[in-house]
């Protein structure tokens, strides 16, 4: 007997996500045109001034960038406080190719699906928190640096990569785990695609001098951590086990949420913490990548989670979720916040994961029912 599938429409890309796409593509065109003839100019002038005066032959060709339109941004340099809507429209523009290629195509994709899941409303909020987040974290980064180190001169801060990891991450929270496949059989997790992608930045990087490769990969970690951290802990929804396998149409009153009041005090000050987010095993933060890497996170995040405990910046208590599908949705608590560690020594471990099988369509079809079990039982 076959299981229930998911099936997604041809048509699935919506009209906010099309608007996106196309001023993504027109700002683009529109910035490399300006940068251009602007270059050109400012060329011609400092070989006319040259023609003149010969004794400024050494003389740097003028900074392009500060007199192109307020679209992007230059830590030092722009007047981000004047013009606050650079730290969103700076997401909108690309020079790479592949980049102009993959963040349209996530946001057409992966962009519309999550939006009929969350609703117009969420899905925009979602994406001004991915997109200037990362841009303000860089700001303040170049910042500093510059006054620290006088001499550094920051870059041009622009792309859309924080924004389609992000939304990469959001389209994994509500399909956890959706296989992507290439050649037949062969294929990988979708929730491999940030990995992916921050390797390739760091890749890069590492072996690039430009410096705008260096923001491509600030861009890509801050984007996924920012994503994750807001859809782990901050936002104000169902989790993928609960809602992931619902289907767009049912109604939005009728969506199942989660709210864990979290009353924080410190001696100084006392306020609520309203903590909600998607805390299931299905979405820990190790989940994101291969096993040898996921190990160390888990490992570390553990750590990380016992010495917030231990400082009482958060109360462990408080991060429990009780549910009747231990295999779904377990207990923070016990995951250690991320992910469970300790039973299996890393040598079972590689050889189970080395070992593993692929599961059959039975196996995919008991766990998508035991899903849409839950997410039923919290409509009713």
């Amino acid at each position: 007997m076959k299981g229930p599938r998911i099936e997604i429409a041809p048509d699935i890309a919506t009209n906010f996500n099309r608007c996106i796409c196309i001023t993504i593509l027109v700002l683009t065109l529109f910035h490399f045109f300006v940068s251009y003839f602007t270059n050109w100019g400012l060329s011609l002038d400092v070989i006319h001034e040259q023609q003149i005066t010969p004794q400024h032959d050494s003389e740097e060709v003028p900074d392009v960038e500060k007199f192109l339109p307020l679209l992007t941004f230059i830590p030092g340099k722009t007047p981000v406080i004047s013009y606050p809507w650079v730290l969103v429209s700076s997401t909108l523009i690309e020079r790479e190719i592949a980049l102009l290629i993959l963040v349209p195509l996530v946001v057409l994709v992966f962009g519309s699906y999550v939006e009929k899941i969350w609703g117009l409303r969420e899905y925009m909020r979602y994406l001004v928190i991915i997109s200037m987040l990362p841009n303000v974290s860089l700001y303040f980064y170049y910042e500093t640096k510059s006054i620290l180190l006088s001499e550094t001169k920051p870059p041009l801060i622009f792309s859309g990569l924080s924004m389609a990891i992000g939304i990469i991450v959001a389209a994994t929270k509500l399909i956890p785990n959706h296989q992507v496949y290439i050649f037949q059989d062969k294929g990988f997790r979708m929730k491999l695609f940030p990995s992916i992608i921050m390797g390739i930045c760091g890749v890069t990087y590492y072996f690039s001098t430009n410096d705008i490769y260096k923001v491509f990969f600030m861009k890509a970690y801050l984007g996924f951590l920012v994503s994750w951290t807001y859809l782990r802990i901050f936002q104000k929804t169902a989790s993928s086990a609960q809602i992931g396998l619902l289907p767009p149409f049912v109604p939005k009153k009728n969506r199942p949420t989660i709210s864990r009041k979290n009353e924080f005090q410190n001696g100084l000050f006392s306020f609520n913490l309203d903590f909600n987010g998607d805390r299931s095993a299905s979405f820990a933060l190790s989940s994101f990548f291969p096993f040898p890497l996921s190990g160390a996170i888990g490992d570390i995040s553990n750590r990380m989670f016992s010495l917030l405990v231990k400082a009482k910046i958060i109360n462990g208590d408080h991060f429990e979720i009780v549910d009747n599908e231990p295999s779904l949705v377990s207990s923070l608590k016990a995951l250690g916040l991320f992910q469970t560690s300790g039973m299996r020594t890393r040598a079972q471990q590689a050889w189970n994961w080395a070992k593993r099988k692929k599961p059959g369509h039975h196996q995919r079809s008991s766990v998508t029912d035991g899903k849409r079990k839950l997410a039923l039982e919290g409509l009713e």
